[in-house]
């Protein structure tokens, strides 16, 4: 009779630990995924009235090619993107995605501001919502007349970023 209720009572601690365990993480998913502005954090550099968009992708993400678009002071901009490696998504179907780096660039003539929208995920199953981020434009004279300015998303940071 006393063993089968240390029997019981061992079952019932082990059904609370791994209710607790549940709780702290109820589908057993990675609990470590970046937050998107570092898993995909663009840098802009701007040379006359180009803007050239250089992405870091962080290894195991991706960015997918059809969420991207751009803005300038609230203008449609096209943005030159190359082909990305194509393959079928659970919820897009075929599609374009990029990893690791991504190279674009775009024309937004005389803007003031810049908008980027995008959307990524995590192989390890995690998509994040998509995602925008502004960037000021205003022009920064460089030695050479050229007006060159480059801002990595989040850091407001001027001239060459490290």
């Amino acid at each position: 009779m006393r063993s089968r209720r240390v029997q019981w009572i061992m079952m019932l601690a082990l059904l609370g630990v791994a209710t607790l365990s549940m709780a702290q993480d109820p589908f057993g998913q990675q609990s470590d995924f970046l937050p998107p502005d570092q898993a995909f954090e663009p840098t802009l550099i701007q040379d006359g009235d180009e803007v050239e968009i250089d992405w870091q992708i962080e290894p195991g993400y991706y960015l997918y090619r059809h969420s991207f678009s751009a803005q300038a002071d609230e203008r449609e901009l096209s943005l030159d993107i190359p082909e990305g490696e194509t393959i079928e998504d659970e919820y897009f179907g075929r599609s374009e995605i990029y990893r690791h780096a991504l190279h674009m660039t775009t024309h937004p003539g005389e803007a003031d501001t810049l908008t980027l929208h995008w959307q990524g995920c995590a192989d390890a199953g995690l998509c994040y919502p998509p995602q925008q981020r502004t960037f000021d434009l205003e022009s920064v004279a460089g030695a050479s007349g050229q007006h060159h300015r480059r801002e990595r998303a989040g850091t407001g940071c001027l001239g060459r970023c490290a």
